[in-house]
């Protein structure tokens, strides 16, 4: 006698089962060789990456290291009696507080005054949020990055050279003859995987 549509209809519906009873083992082994394979390569991008922010914050400190100790100003963000936003004077930094803007004077590289004089000039590193982000946790721009943006080197209103790009944060603590460089950046790697990492360097300013 031939089967029943019950019957065929439950031969079905069990071969299903036993198929995907084979597939998930299938699957579970390429997720987790998938996984193995791109540790190493995630391994190996991260240090490459902390690597590339080392390099960074030495960029920046560069810029520093001349300086004069007794020329260090910052500024920070306030917010003023009618409740709007607006940036500080600039005021001698407080021991041990971190602040994203730091204005100090040296000479120019590369450049003296009349007579072999050095002639200084007035420089600000600051910390800037790229156009359309700001700083709220979320990626206003589109570009896969939260909150990013870019260190600067200015002279007056003049952009002097963009020192970094793709920072979360950058901020400068002003100990005596001590300036300590805080970075944290963010970095995509692939398909949501993020690369993340942060390096702080302490740098003496020369007593010039």
């Amino acid at each position: 006698m031939g089967r029943s549509l019950g019957e065929e209809a439950g031969f079905g519906l069990l071969q299903i089962l036993i198929a995907a009873i084979a597939i998930v083992p299938i699957i579970v082994v390429g997720i987790v060789r998938g996984l193995h394979e791109r540790e190493p390569r995630a391994k190996v991008a991260q240090a490459e990456f902390e690597t590339r922010l080392a390099a960074v914050v030495d960029g920046i400190g560069q810029q520093v290291l001349p300086a004069r100790q007794s020329s260090l100003r910052t500024r920070k963000r306030v917010i003023k009696e009618d409740g709007t936003v607006a940036m500080s004077d600039w005021f001698t930094p407080v021991p041990g507080e971190a602040y994203s803007e730091l204005r100090f004077s040296r000479v120019p590289f590369g450049h003296t005054g009349r007579s072999g004089h050095a002639a200084t000039k007035t420089y600000v590193l600051r910390f800037a949020f790229d156009e359309g982000e700001t700083e709220n946790g979320c990626d206003d721009d589109g570009d896969g990055l939260i909150d990013e943006g870019v260190v600067e080197l200015r002279s007056g209103e003049r952009l002097v050279a963009t020192l970094a790009t793709r920072l979360r944060t950058c901020q400068f603590v002003v100990d005596d003859w001590k300036v300590s460089i805080f970075v944290e950046g963010e970095e995509p790697l692939e398909r949501g995987y993020y690369l993340d990492a942060h390096v702080i360097k302490t740098f003496t300013l020369k007593r010039l």
